[in-house]
């Protein structure tokens, strides 16, 4: 439904080809899921794996296209959507808050379940090169972008669709 020309369709197609997305069917045990988002005046197409090992699923890659305009610091765009990728897993997974009579139980990551070294998967990040100028930036993109991706993958892994966040929380 997207027009060819468009950013949103552009993004889509850099990460369906740095994804390897249509290799996906070849492969067991193994799923993948899209998302599609434009946020803070900028366009993200996700992709997570998610791997099914004995049983356990495991998030192993996520890929993701950006056009945010002209980037004026892609370095700094590419690590802030790498980081927010990293943190959307974490929240898709574990992130949950409870409250009891005094307020909130978790008060700091010793007790807020987030992702650790060992379980991150590996991120790829593309900026798609834009003619249009700096219109708002990348703010938290990755982390609301990562989150539909994996609760896609993780609903075809487990074969019954995802209905709450968190996955595993």
């Amino acid at each position: 439904l997207l027009a060819a020309d468009s950013p949103g369709h552009r993004v889509l197609e850099v990460v369906r080809v740095r994804s390897g997305w249509d290799s996906r069917r070849a492969q067991r045990r193994v799923a993948f899921g899209v998302s599609l988002q434009f946020a803070w005046q900028t366009w993200i197409a996700t992709v997570a794996r998610v791997e099914d090992k004995d049983g356990e699923r495991r998030v192993t890659d996520l890929w993701a296209a950006v056009d945010c305009g002209i980037a004026v610091n892609p370095l700094g765009v590419r690590k802030q959507i790498e980081g927010g990728l990293l943190f959307g897993v974490s929240a898709a997974l574990f992130g949950r808050i409870d409250v009891g009579t005094g307020g909130v139980a978790q008060s700091n990551f010793h007790d807020y379940r987030v992702l650790r070294i060992h379980e991150a998967p590996r991120v790829d990040v593309t900026l798609v090169p834009a003619a249009r100028r700096v219109l708002g930036g990348v703010g938290e993109a990755g982390t609301s972008a990562a989150m539909p991706a994996v609760a896609n993958a993780w609903s075809k892994s487990a074969g019954r669709r995802a209905r709450t966040l968190p996955l595993l929380g």
